[in-house]
């Protein structure tokens, strides 16, 4: 599996099951950075800004703020 196939994996899953994204953070914490797809990049950005303001990790919402952003 690539890399990008390993992200796309990782940000289906905290959308599948948002608890997983605050797992994840408590044992390595990350950065949008760490992404090599822009596009991920762009998405775990508006998921840590989602996660921050305590707002829902679904796909509806993301979308939502993807939009507001003109991503």
């Amino acid at each position: 599996m690539d890399s990008s196939s390993l992200e796309r994996a990782f940000l289906g899953a905290v959308l599948t099951v948002p608890t997983i994204w605050e797992r994840v953070k408590a044992i390595r914490p990350m950065r949008a950075s760490d992404f090599i797809l822009t596009s991920h990049q762009k998405i775990f950005a508006r998921l840590e800004q989602l996660a921050d303001r305590g707002e829902p990790l679904d796909l509806p919402t993301l979308a939502a703020a993807m939009d507001s952003h003109r991503e």
